[in-house]
């Protein structure tokens, strides 16, 4: 039984109006668990390009949720997570309600960063996260165990499965790309630029290429012959782990 969200007025923050569909695909998602936990709540969208709004929504809101992804990451952008890190540290001095949903968190690669988000995040009131590796770099943050919650990503969120059957595989380096192909049974082979594709690619048991890492035409050929060859297998292996994400992503709850 769903229990209710007592907020009156809740501030959704992610990085939304960019015309990026993962992150479109995440607020679709975190609004439809805010209506299910607070129906009657107004609920005010932050947008990447008005940032000195949200201050003012943070003011006048009861509960402030961060809306899923890897806001808090300093691999693409130090000025960015300072910016996530920024509102969520006026949130909590202002004593708001603050609910991290499905993130995803991969070590910082600057001490400040690190010593900063790790500040911040411990005081939070409930963090969700999309994996296991996420869960355990948390707590090697220190946050608080009864503060984390192991779900999926939201994109999982009472999701359906469907085949495709006119789709033979899908190579990509997007991550929500590499869902989408999950939720319709088609294998996929992931050009991981970020921990989060391999994590994804793991528990889904998918083939990755780090592309971090140095490779050759005849590496990425391989894969994807491999991919071809086997399939079936790897169709079988989305068909039994799906339906586990799809499940444990009734863990990212408001309550």
């Amino acid at each position: 039984m769903t229990e209710p969200l007592t907020s009156k007025v809740i501030t959704l923050i992610g990085y939304y109006g960019a015309g990026n569909p993962g992150d479109d695909c995440l607020e679709r998602q975190s609004v439809s668990l805010i209506k299910e936990y607070a129906p009657n709540a107004t609920c005010h969208h932050h947008q990447s390009n008005h940032k000195i709004l949200t201050v003012f929504l943070i003011l006048k809101s009861d509960t402030i949720i961060f809306g899923g992804g890897s806001l808090f990451q300093d691999h693409t952008s130090q000025k960015s997570l300072y910016y996530y890190l920024a509102l969520l540290a006026i949130a909590l001095l202002l004593r708001k309600k603050t609910i991290l949903l499905g993130h995803g968190f991969s070590p910082f690669q600057y001490s400040l960063s690190k010593k900063i988000a790790a500040f911040l995040l411990k005081k939070t009131h409930k963090i969700t996260v999309r994996d296991k590796e996420s869960f355990t770099y948390c707590k090697k943050l220190n946050i608080p165990e009864h503060k984390l919650h192991l779900a999926s990503d939201l994109a999982y969120y009472k999701a359906t499965i469907t085949s495709c059957p006119d789709q033979p595989l899908v190579i990509a380096s997007r991550y929500h790309v590499c869902v989408w192909a999950s939720l319709h049974q088609i294998p996929f082979l992931a050009l991981a630029y970020d921990d989060k594709l391999i994590n994804l690619a793991t528990v889904l048991h998918q083939p990755y290429i780090d592309t971090r890492n140095p490779y050759t035409q005849h590496d990425f050929q391989e894969k994807v012959s491999d991919l071809q060859n086997k399939f079936t297998h790897y169709q079988n292996q989305l068909k039994h782990h799906v339906p586990r994400l799809i499940q444990r992503a009734e863990n990212n709850k408001l309550s």
